[in-house]
């Protein structure tokens, strides 16, 4: 699974792109400290509960898991990317009936420490699927029923997402999954 070492695959890093990301997280931190830091009862939490360091420390989790992504061969995401799409379909039924309530919707796993969002990996494991999907040679995607296929793998995600509801989840999929047909060649027909 784990191909390459962090050292054979360095050279491909690109160091500008590192810093943009750095900078933006640093304004990100900023930008969240600032708008808590603004009342009394925030400012007088306990470190752990500052919501400028739980920023920080999803960073450092997302870093995590973009350092475990680049060490994985796209041949085995490939691979795996069905699984991923199906685990996260059971993911989105679940969260319709056993999900918690806030604001009128039923978007989250509340697991005590943290809440888990199933929509937020949907998007990721759509992505993956369907181009997995569309990562088949040119001659069967011309095939028109592929069309609907992948019409059907976009559909699925997006009605589960709407009876959450989560229009702002469910709206990322259209154009991010329209893009990725059209630049694949499949007819629309």
């Amino acid at each position: 699974m784990f191909e390459a070492t962090l050292n054979e695959r360095q050279n491909r890093l690109d160091r500008l792109q590192i810093a943009s990301v750095l900078g933006l997280m640093l304004v990100g931190v900023a930008f969240v400290y600032s708008a808590t830091m603004v009342n009394d009862f925030v400012a007088a939490l306990p470190l752990l509960k500052q919501l400028w360091l739980r920023q920080i420390v999803w960073y450092a989790v997302g870093g995590g898991a973009v350092v475990a992504l680049c060490l994985v061969d796209y041949h085995t995401l490939a691979r795996w990317s069905f699984v991923l799409y199906w685990t996260t379909i059971v993911l989105l039924i679940a969260v319709l009936f056993f999900g918690t309530w806030r604001g009128g919707a039923r978007r989250w796993f509340d697991l005590g420490f943290f809440s888990l969002q199933p929509s937020e990996f949907a998007k990721l494991s759509f992505i993956l699927a369907l181009a997995s999907f569309l990562s088949r040679p040119a001659d069967e995607l011309r095939i028109p029923i592929n069309f609907w296929k992948a019409m059907l793998l976009m559909a699925l995600p997006f009605v589960l997402i709407m009876k959450e509801p989560d229009l702002g989840s469910a709206l990322v999929l259209l154009p991010t999954g329209f893009a990725m047909m059209l630049v694949a060649g499949v007819p629309r027909k």
